[in-house]
């Protein structure tokens, strides 16, 4: 038996929580970078362009039927 999707991930929108993540990740660089942590924003970017890459690729694969 092969291993599939939960239902939520199916859907034809449900890469957009990637994108809403990295907002988030985003923020959270945003407002540490402005509170003085350095290496917490960096990691934060770091997560936000991770979120970004995982966003593009399930919109491909949502795209691609």
């Amino acid at each position: 038996m092969r291993w599939q999707y939960p239902e939520a991930m199916r859907g034809r929108f449900a890469y957009l929580v990637w994108f809403v993540g990295a907002v988030a990740w985003f923020f959270d660089a945003v407002l540490q970078l402005y509170s003085g942590t350095r290496q917490h924003a960096f990691w934060a970017v770091i997560i936000t362009l991770l979120f970004l890459a995982a966003g593009v690729y399930f919109r491909r694969q949502a795209f691609k039927k």
